[in-house]
């Protein structure tokens, strides 16, 4: 039977910062993935209204990619650059490796992506690619261009896109 995820998300409340909003729902979208879930539905568009002059939020109000006033969070952009960078892509494999998650999709020009983050501290890791495929790009979780220095990758909680090629 088809899986389909609704209403999933994580609210600016306590330890849960934008940033990490952010983070989150990437790695949500990329399990997701992983298991063939058909859609992925995040809870909810925008913010509410902040509660008076103290601009307050119930935790159940904060679930928005866009703030009350239309503006983006770091979520938005987050999403924005999975859709960019994976848009005609197919997933291939999901791999745990020790603490590292590792997704890897097949783009339609013979190059694959690979999307890597972690649940605990910190790590280096280092990427296996296909044979004669070398990295080529790289980008932040906010579609920022990042330096690639090798096959070895420093991998945190906010996902990284690596694209290799021939």
């Amino acid at each position: 039977k088809a899986m389909h995820i609704s209403e999933a998300g994580w609210p600016i409340f306590g330890s849960i910062d934008e940033t990490l909003q952010a983070a989150y729902l990437i790695r949500m979208h990329m399990l997701g993935l992983s298991r063939e879930a058909q859609t992925v539905c995040w809870f909810t568009l925008r913010d509410s209204e902040p509660d008076g002059e103290s601009l307050a939020f119930a935790p159940e109000e904060s679930f928005g990619i866009l703030r009350y006033d239309y503006s983006p969070k770091p979520a938005y952009f987050a999403l924005q650059t999975l859709n960019t960078l994976l848009g005609n892509s197919h997933f291939v494999e999901f791999r745990l490796e020790e603490s590292v998650y590792v997704m890897r999709f097949s783009a339609p020009d013979g190059s694959d992506w690979h999307v890597l983050w972690t649940a605990g501290e910190a790590t280096s890791h280092n990427l296996e690619l296909n044979s004669e495929h070398h990295l080529v790009e790289a980008f932040d979780m906010s579609g920022k261009s990042l330096e690639l220095t090798g096959d070895t990758i420093q991998v945190t909680g906010h996902p990284v896109y690596y694209r290799s090629a021939l």
